[in-house]
């Protein structure tokens, strides 16, 4: 029995398939990401000891309106960069002029929108905000880290399009450290509250951003901007901002909504739940970040690339699924663990924000063909139509319930966007996603979830209860990988599994 179960795992997943290059540059990501949400957690206590849920209210706050700008000034460069770096494989002086082109252009046009803000936006925000966040400082900070990320995106796509995961850890983990070494300096050694931490994030940015900037420029910088490649990067880029619009309108407009619409010490905990789930969204950015080079360069070159993506989607939907089951189960647990009661009620908000992100996870993989047949202009209705059902849905249901409304919306409507992207995507590039499978298991998990609500938390019969739907969920995930589609279906690319 425990042969032929041996050997068929190894139909699913021979050795050669944990060896190849997805699961390393994989490995490096989450490695990073692991080591800053291990180190975020430690010094989770810290933080709500010296910041209150108004101070997390305004961070939350600053970082939902830095996305958007941030957003709207990168002109989907990144995402252009990295599939066009495949365009000028073999010929490394085309890659280069690409490369500067691109950024002389981001950093010129982006640093003088964003000057013209500092000088002149204090009555563009009045018009944004409830007014309980000043512009002076808050705004202005923010604004300089935004340029910073800005420049800092650009040549980290480049190392991504690279497959260089080490620089790109290295760098996250840079500036991670920078950020978390200064803010903890300003806020508890020299008490100056959420202004210190703001400032911590503003200088840790720039200081990482100069580094990675030099780098680029020393080994890509020529000193001619043409506008072909700008061209190209644009008509590429430009319909993704109305997708990533939409996305940050799916992930961080409730954040916005609530600002206006509930006191900031609801806003705080909320944000706090959001970033207790971003353990979920930092594994499957990780993920992503390896894979889609490696599928990009797999539909290339590999004639049998249908069976390879069908073995790593199998391990996924089964392996992703897990991780967000634990943390929606024992997120109540970790909550009260590491913060003092006046953060207590950040933990109902937990669940359904890491299910959101596994969505997020799903779509990455199901999106891919999208982007590698360049049918970019499919991304904004799509996306869209996701963000205008968040934004209905957030403005009729927070005034009768609050924050646990708008994490429940967000995640209903990133459902909603996976379904339609995978109904046309079907139709673009068939190919034989496990769609019951992957049903099934997030049946399982939303039941499990509904149940723990009732068990409670810190008791014994909580523990067991929960223990025992994670063993159940694992006994699903094992008949996933023990049961992979027919080779027969896959090479055909027909139908669902």
């Amino acid at each position: 029995m425990l042969s032929s179960v041996a050997k068929t795992f190894q139909e699913v997943a021979p050795i050669k398939l944990l060896r190849n290059k997805l699961f390393q540059q994989s490995g490096f990501y989450l490695v990073g990401q692991i080591l800053q949400k291990a180190v975020s957690f430690l010094l989770l206590p810290v933080w709500t000891i010296y910041l209150t849920p108004s101070d997390y209210g305004i961070m939350g706050t600053l970082a939902a309106y830095s996305g958007v700008l941030s957003i709207l000034l990168m002109f989907g460069m990144y995402g252009a960069v990295t599939r066009h770096y495949f365009d000028f494989k073999s010929d490394h002086e085309a890659q280069r002029r690409y490369v500067s082109s691109n950024f002389l252009f981001l950093a010129v046009v982006s640093g003088t929108i964003l000057t013209i803000l500092i000088l002149f936006g204090r009555p563009l925000w009045g018009h944004l905000s409830s007014g309980s966040i000043p512009f002076q400082p808050y705004v202005i900070l923010t604004l300089l880290a935004c340029y910073g990320g800005l420049l800092y995106g650009l040549p980290y796509s480049l190392y991504q399009a690279q497959q260089k995961a080490h620089k790109c850890v290295a760098f996250d983990l840079g500036s991670f450290i920078f950020s978390s070494a200064i803010s903890l300096t300003l806020v508890i050694g020299w008490k100056m509250g959420v202004y210190g931490a703001v400032l911590g994030g503003c200088i840790a940015q720039i200081l990482i951003t100069l580094i990675i900037t030099g780098l680029l420029l020393k080994e890509w910088f020529v000193p001619k901007l043409e506008w072909r490649h700008v061209s190209s990067t644009l008509a590429f880029g430009l319909p993704i901002v109305p997708h990533l619009l939409s996305g940050w309108a799916l992930n961080f407009v409730g954040r916005v909504m609530l600002e206006r619409m509930a006191p900031l010490d609801e806003v705080g905990r909320y944000t706090l739940g959001c970033n207790l789930g971003m353990v979920m969204m930092m594994i499957v950015t990780s993920i992503n970040n390896a894979y889609q080079p490696y599928y990009f360069n797999l539909r290339i070159s590999s004639p049998d690339w249908q069976q390879k993506i069908m073995r790593i989607v199998l391990f996924y939907v089964a392996g992703i699924g897990l991780v967000a089951l634990v943390g929606s189960l024992f997120a109540g647990e970790l909550v009260h663990l590491l913060t003092p009661p006046r953060y207590h009620a950040s933990a109902r908000y937990v669940p359904p924000v890491l299910l959101g992100y596994l969505m997020v996870g799903f779509y990455y993989f199901v999106a891919s063909p999208v982007f590698f047949h360049k049918k970019t202009h499919l991304l904004p209705f799509i996306t869209g139509a996701a963000a205008i059902l968040n934004i209905g849905m957030n403005y009729l249901l927070i005034p009768k319930y609050g924050a646990i409304a708008a994490a429940w919306a967000t995640f209903i409507c990133y459902f909603f966007m996976l379904v339609v992207y995978y109904l046309v995507v079907q139709k673009l590039d068939t190919f034989p996603y496990p769609l019951w499978r992957t049903i099934l298991a997030l049946v399982y998990l939303l039941a499990a979830i509904f149940v723990s609500e009732s068990v409670g938390i810190l008791t014994p019969f909580a523990w067991a209860m929960k223990s025992a739907m994670v063993v159940g969920y694992s006994i699903l995930a094992i008949i996933m990988f023990l049961k992979p589609l027919p080779s027969k279906a896959v090479a055909r690319g027909s139908g669902s599994a």
